[in-house]
């Protein structure tokens, strides 16, 4: 007997050891650590049930199992955890889970719980079966008749149900069109499959879209949830459409669609679902007359109706490798007789399909079309088909008749109308030349009425428009007279506005002319620099700000430069010896066609800013508290379920030398893996003790790539160096920033296993400008950038990348990057990443070329 097979997913490879020593004496175990790994598991084979881990590197447990419940919704699976939350649960359960394991478990409660869970899976297959075993004693039973045409439709039933083909099914109304489809669905090979029945002419019009493929969640209103249409129920199945002739074009267009590409979009949806369903149409109509009416398109009626009908075939025979007859639909007499002419000929000696035109004995035209049989490379015969014409060429009558038709009665409204456009023209040309002889003589009151709307009519228009214009434009010469005074007002009035405003804003405003002299100074600037604006106003601004040269050097620079400077932080230190934290940013001022005027500055200052910034940074250290603790629980129960494992099983399998190997491989490694993280922890939690002596950034980075010079050799990594010559030595603790280089190349490492490009770059940070100012004491930060052209980081993931214990590598415990930005940190530097999912990922560094730790707080560590 075969036994269950159980698919194991976890990242950690000690914990997926644990599950495979106490689950294969009983089940076929296969084991994967990560989500992508167990989806491929999934499609590959049979899957009866998944332990699954919630937290895995790059696609988490949750997502795995909305997946695998998309693959197979029969596959039952137990999530795995070391944290269990309320709110995961439940999401877990709404999306089909069989039940919770928590870390470390007992092995009882393992072999108890995927024992029930494969209880559940083998009673679903055997309701399944049962059901499948029901609906094969259904037959035609329900199709009463003996008549010899009962009998053929039994027959052409069970010929039609062995295929897949769509299938067109035409009868009055009452004559059992939906028990032939029936009959077809049970007697065919999708008989286990649902059988849908929809009748578009029962359903509102506006709803029949949303009835036949499904809507999303807010497509209209009233659509508060997402619901599946009859293809997707039909899945796997048959969807009979019964009164077929009743949809609307568009729908048509749609249902060809589907047909075509087997595979439909739901409405408010953008996301195309693959659909397995055979479709049986039914209809009381003629749908020949409905596409010669246009109302039904010609395409879709030549997919449903697959098939040539019965009576247009003539004849059907075939012909052995000699070319005798072997089989005759109409003339049994003839089997074994060589058929003389050239049609016949020709189709014997055919090597590949040919079709030609001939007569048959009593007179009826048809196509003859031959195909070779051809049985392991060689010719074994021919098959032979001969199609009536007589429909076509009735059709082709029918056409000419109408197209005759069509012609008479287009020559004789032509004739009608070319009369009436020679009545309707010849009076209003007579009106237009007495309007256009007054308009002439200066009478500009004129007006032409028109009274058709061809070219005699617009021609009318077009002078009762110039008329119009003439008087407009006078108008409108005394309108913009009046426009300029008023606008000398309200220019008057906009003055004195500007003076309140300025005298109104809570952040302080000086401007400079092209001199560099002081012009105006505002209340609130007045306020911060301690200075009044009639001392102030004809200074220079760098006699004026002599004790925050700073601001100055901003304001001389934008003069020189002619480019705004924004959002400078600075400490305004004043004459009476205070200082206060402001942002500072200028302008040039401009006047009438881009004249230069000076420059403008705002104050604004950041002392509540600061003092909030300082309030959201506590916040933000208790929150990552529990981020660490909930990260701490899972890396180390991984570890401590396997060594709990293995100590259980140490007296019972001791004997067993496989057990003792794996013992001696496995408990070893995960207690060094706990003493890594404990020490990796406290190496995060300690107070820096940093030691800061000048160092060289471009030094630094060759070391780190020295580091990895072979791995980047073996994957075919190009490394590209781009280092600014400028760049002096900066303030900093050598080895602890070499460590944040390694950590940040080695996962530039990690995200190229196929190779790429590595560049790693030092420069100034000048919002664009290549050098620094030498007047701009601000601008004196460097940046260091290491790029890779890897996989990238999802969208969803980046908010985690510096959270203790994150890590999307196999066996990573997620402290390196966390380390690197508290490194960052200590140096008043920042650390931040760019990143686009399959073309690469950007970190840049920001360091002060001077060392600027934070200060430490009352309740810092």
């Amino acid at each position: 007997m075969t036994r269950p097979v159980i698919l194991v997913v976890d990242d950690d490879p000690g914990v997926r050891e644990s599950f495979r020593l106490i689950l294969e004496d009983h089940y076929h175990v296969v084991d994967v650590p990560d989500g992508p790994s167990a989806l491929e598991a999934v499609r590959a084979s049979p899957v009866d049930l998944v332990l699954l881990d919630i937290r895995l590197p790059g696609m988490d447990g949750i997502e795995v199992l909305e997946r695998i419940k998309a693959i197979d919704e029969r596959v039952e699976v137990i999530l795995v955890t070391a944290v269990k939350t309320v709110r995961t649960a439940v999401a877990a359960m709404k999306l089909g889970a069989f039940d919770y394991l928590t870390k470390p478990f007992e092995e009882d409660e393992l072999l108890s719980l995927s024992s029930r869970a494969l209880e559940r899976r083998t009673l679903e297959r055997e309701v399944a079966l049962l059901r499948s075993e029901l609906a094969r004693t259904h037959d035609l039973d329900e199709i009463v008749g003996k008549h010899p045409v009962m009998e053929k439709l039994h027959g052409l039933i069970a010929q039609v149900a062995r295929t897949s083909a769509t299938v067109l099914i035409t009868g009055e109304s009452g004559t059992g069109k939906e028990l032939v489809a029936r009959a077809i669905h049970r007697d065919g090979t999708r008989r286990e499959g649902p059988f849908v029945a929809v009748n578009p002419a029962a359903i509102v019009e506006s709803l029949i879209e949303s009835e036949l493929f499904g809507h999303e969640r807010g497509a209209f209103t009233g659509a508060d949830q997402r619901k599946l249409g009859k293809f997707e129920l039909a899945q796997g199945g048959t969807l009979f459409l019964d009164e077929i002739g009743t949809l609307r074009s568009e729908l048509q267009a749609k249902l060809l669609r589907v047909l075509q590409e087997r595979e439909i979009e739901r409405v408010g949806g953008t996301r195309s679902i693959k659909i397995d369903v055979r479709v049986i149409a039914a209809t009381n109509t003629n749908l020949r007359e409905a596409v010669s009416r246009g109302t039904f398109r010609e395409d879709l009626y030549y997919r449903l109706n697959v098939a040539a009908a019965e009576h247009d075939v003539v004849y059907a025979l075939v012909l052995d490798a000699d070319g005798k007859v072997a089989a005759h639909s109409r003339y049994p007499e003839r089997v074994g007789l060589l058929l003389q002419g050239a049609v016949p000929e020709r189709a014997a000696s055919a090597t590949g399909p040919v079709t030609q035109e001939t007569v048959t004995g009593a007179g009826e035209a048809v196509y003859d079309f031959a195909v070779p049989i051809l049985v392991d490379g060689r010719k074994w015969g021919t098959a032979r088909l001969g199609l009536s014409k007589r429909r076509m060429e009735a059709e082709i009558r029918r056409a000419r008749l109408e197209l005759g038709a069509l012609t008479v009665v287009t020559l004789l409204l032509g004739s009608a109308a070319a009369a009436l456009v020679a009545r309707r023209i010849a009076r209003p040309v007579q009106q237009l030349a007495e309007g256009a002889a007054a308009i002439s003589r200066g009478e500009l009151n004129q007006r032409i009425e028109p009274s058709t709307t061809d070219e005699i009519g617009r021609l009318a228009a077009a002078f009762n428009h110039m008329a119009a214009q003439l008087f407009q434009q006078r108008t409108a010469l005394e309108e913009a007279h009046a426009g300029l005074r008023r606008q000398f007002e309200e220019l008057a009035d906009l003055k004195g506005y500007t003076d309140n405003i300025l005298g109104s804003l809570t952040s302080g405003i000086v401007t400079i002319d092209l001199d560099g002299r002081v012009v105006t100074l505002n209340p609130a600037a007045e306020l911060l620099t301690g200075f009044f604006r009639g001392e102030a106003a004809g200074r220079y601004c760098t006699e004026l700000f002599a004790h925050t040269p700073e601001l100055s050097d901003l304001l001389i620079e934008t003069l020189a430069s002619r480019a705004p400077i924004p959002n400078v932080p600075l400490t305004l230190r004043r004459r009476n010896g205070s200082s206060v934290p402001i942002e500072f940013s200028t302008a040039p001022l401009k006047g009438g066609e881009g004249k230069d005027l000076g420059v403008i500055g705002v104050f604004r200052d950041v002392t509540l800013l600061r003092q909030l910034e300082s309030d959201l940074q506590r916040s933000d250290r208790l929150a990552a508290l529990g981020t660490l603790a909930a990260g701490l629980a899972h890396e180390i129960k991984n570890p401590l379920t396997s060594l709990l494992t293995f100590s259980r099983h140490l007296e019972r399998k001791f004997d067993d030398r496989n057990f003792r190997e794996r013992f001696g491989s496995v408990v070893p490694r995960e207690l060094e893996r706990i003493n890594g993280i404990v020490e990796r922890l406290l190496e995060l939690a300690r107070p820096a003790r940093l030691s800061f002596s000048p160092i060289r950034l471009s030094e630094l980075l060759e070391r780190a790539a020295d580091l990895y010079a072979d791995q980047l050799d073996d994957r075919h990594i190009e490394v590209v160096r781009e280092y600014a010559r400028d760049v002096p030595p900066i303030q900093a603790d050598k080895e602890a920033l070499y460590r944040v280089f390694v950590n940040l190349v080695a996962n530039a490492l990690d995200a190229m296993p196929r190779g790429g490009r590595l560049t790693v770059r030092a420069g100034w940070v000048t919002g664009g400008d290549p050098l620094p100012s030498a007047r701009r004491r601000t601008a004196n930060r460097v940046k260091v950038e290491v790029e890779d052209t890897g996989t990238g980081i999802e969208p969803s993931e980046t908010d985690r990348i510096f959270n203790p214990f994150y890590t999307t590598r196999s066996g990573g415990t997620g402290l390196g990057l966390a380390l690197a930005h508290k490194i960052v940190q200590d140096h008043g530097g920042r650390i931040t990443f760019t990143s686009e999912p399959g073309r690469g990922t950007t970190f840049t560094i920001v360091l002060p070329l001077v060392a600027e730790p934070p200060i430490a707080t009352e309740d810092s560590p």
